[in-house]
């Protein structure tokens, strides 16, 4: 029997597989860094079904694209504050960019 693959990440507006590929570039994690990366990596993708279906609901432009208090942005905050306490300020201050490009201004701000 085949092991099965995992299933390859739509390509949503935001935070495709790419794009979160290349949110790990960005941060140009050290080996340290990196053994943090994968829970947050699961946590973005949590994230970016969560805007897709939220923005299948409720296609309005300019509406919210996630809820900062939902479940998934709870976990994805869990998931990364380990990498975060780990972070250069040079790489926190990507992050805070990042947060804010998904919607996530609130988080941004508490980084």
């Amino acid at each position: 029997m085949a092991a099965l693959k995992p299933e390859v990440q739509k390509a949503y507006a935001l935070l495709s597989d790419g794009q979160i590929a290349g949110i790990k570039d960005r941060l140009k994690l050290s080996p340290d860094q990196e053994y943090y990366w994968p829970a947050v990596e699961t946590a973005l993708r949590a994230v970016a079904r969560k805007i897709h279906a939220t923005r299948q609901s409720n296609p309005k432009p300019g509406s919210m694209p996630i809820d900062p208090d939902s479940d998934e942005v709870q976990q994805l905050k869990s998931a990364a504050m380990p990498l975060l306490w780990q972070l250069r300020d040079d790489q926190k201050d990507e992050v805070r960019k990042l947060a804010r490009i998904i919607g996530l201004d609130k988080v941004a701000a508490a980084i």
